[in-house]
Protein backbone atom coordinates (compact mmCIF):
# COMPACT_ATOMS: atom_id res chain seq x y z
CA UNK A 1 0.00 0.00 0.00
CA UNK A 2 1.58 3.27 -0.93
CA UNK A 3 2.21 5.99 1.23
CA UNK A 4 -1.00 7.90 2.58
CA UNK A 5 -3.14 9.27 5.53
CA UNK A 6 -7.00 9.20 6.80
CA UNK A 7 -8.95 11.41 8.82
CA UNK A 8 -8.92 8.51 11.30
CA UNK A 9 -7.26 6.17 13.65
CA UNK A 10 -6.49 3.27 12.27
CA UNK A 11 -5.67 -0.28 14.12
CA UNK A 12 -4.44 -2.94 12.36
CA UNK A 13 -4.23 -7.03 13.85
CA UNK A 14 -2.89 -9.53 11.85
CA UNK A 15 -4.28 -12.94 11.58
CA UNK A 16 -1.68 -14.90 9.50
CA UNK A 17 1.75 -13.54 8.22
CA UNK A 18 3.24 -9.91 8.55
CA UNK A 19 3.04 -6.76 6.76
CA UNK A 20 5.61 -4.17 7.23
CA UNK A 21 4.68 -0.19 8.12
CA UNK A 22 6.83 2.92 7.55
CA UNK A 23 5.34 5.24 9.58
CA UNK A 24 7.04 8.76 10.26
CA UNK A 25 10.84 7.38 8.75
CA UNK A 26 10.36 4.04 10.95
CA UNK A 27 10.08 0.47 10.15
CA UNK A 28 7.45 -1.36 11.85
CA UNK A 29 7.39 -4.96 11.17
CA UNK A 30 4.02 -6.51 12.53
CA UNK A 31 3.62 -10.16 12.71
CA UNK A 32 0.90 -12.64 13.48
CA UNK A 33 -1.01 -11.82 16.84
CA UNK A 34 0.26 -8.14 16.87
CA UNK A 35 -2.01 -5.09 16.06
CA UNK A 36 -0.19 -1.80 15.56
CA UNK A 37 -2.08 1.34 15.88
CA UNK A 38 -1.59 4.43 13.78
CA UNK A 39 -2.99 7.75 14.51
CA UNK A 40 -4.96 10.08 12.23
CA UNK A 41 -3.62 12.33 9.67
CA UNK A 42 -0.09 10.20 10.23
CA UNK A 43 1.19 9.05 6.26
CA UNK A 44 1.75 5.28 6.37
CA UNK A 45 2.22 2.86 4.12
CA UNK A 46 2.36 -0.81 4.10
CA UNK A 47 4.06 -4.23 2.46
CA UNK A 48 3.23 -7.51 2.35
CA UNK A 49 6.29 -9.35 3.91
CA UNK A 50 4.45 -12.69 2.88
CA UNK A 51 1.03 -13.66 2.47
CA UNK A 52 -1.25 -12.31 4.96
CA UNK A 53 -4.54 -12.37 6.77
CA UNK A 54 -5.41 -8.84 8.36
CA UNK A 55 -8.12 -6.66 9.93
CA UNK A 56 -8.44 -3.00 10.02
CA UNK A 57 -10.21 -1.11 12.36
CA UNK A 58 -11.07 2.56 11.29
CA UNK A 59 -12.12 5.04 14.31
CA UNK A 60 -14.00 7.42 15.16
CA UNK A 61 -16.50 7.18 13.02
CA UNK A 62 -15.98 7.87 8.95
CA UNK A 63 -18.54 9.56 6.69
CA UNK A 64 -20.77 6.60 4.96
CA UNK A 65 -22.80 8.48 2.70
CA UNK A 66 -25.39 10.48 5.14
CA UNK A 67 -24.57 8.22 8.11
CA UNK A 68 -21.60 7.77 10.04
CA UNK A 69 -19.75 4.24 10.65
CA UNK A 70 -16.83 2.42 12.65
CA UNK A 71 -15.18 0.67 8.98
CA UNK A 72 -14.26 -2.96 9.98
CA UNK A 73 -12.32 -4.28 7.00
CA UNK A 74 -10.73 -7.79 6.93
CA UNK A 75 -8.00 -7.76 4.22
CA UNK A 76 -5.81 -10.16 2.21
CA UNK A 77 -2.01 -9.10 1.52
CA UNK A 78 -0.40 -10.65 -0.75
CA UNK A 79 3.37 -11.06 -0.91
CA UNK A 80 3.78 -8.81 -3.81
CA UNK A 81 4.72 -10.10 -7.27
CA UNK A 82 4.60 -8.18 -10.13
CA UNK A 83 1.61 -9.56 -11.45
CA UNK A 84 -0.25 -9.67 -8.80
CA UNK A 85 -1.77 -6.98 -7.09
CA UNK A 86 -0.96 -6.72 -3.45
CA UNK A 87 -4.00 -6.57 -1.43
CA UNK A 88 -7.89 -8.06 -2.06
CA UNK A 89 -10.34 -6.44 0.37
CA UNK A 90 -12.11 -9.78 1.68
CA UNK A 91 -15.13 -7.70 3.64
CA UNK A 92 -16.34 -4.90 5.15
CA UNK A 93 -18.09 -4.67 8.45
CA UNK A 94 -20.14 -1.02 9.26
CA UNK A 95 -21.19 -0.22 12.59
CA UNK A 96 -23.34 2.67 12.64
CA UNK A 97 -23.96 4.90 15.80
Amino acid sequence: MPTHSHPNEQVTYIVEGALKFLIQGKEIVVAAGEALCIPAKIPHSAEALQDTLNIDVFHPNAPIGTTKATIICVGKNNFVSPERHPAELSAIFFRTN
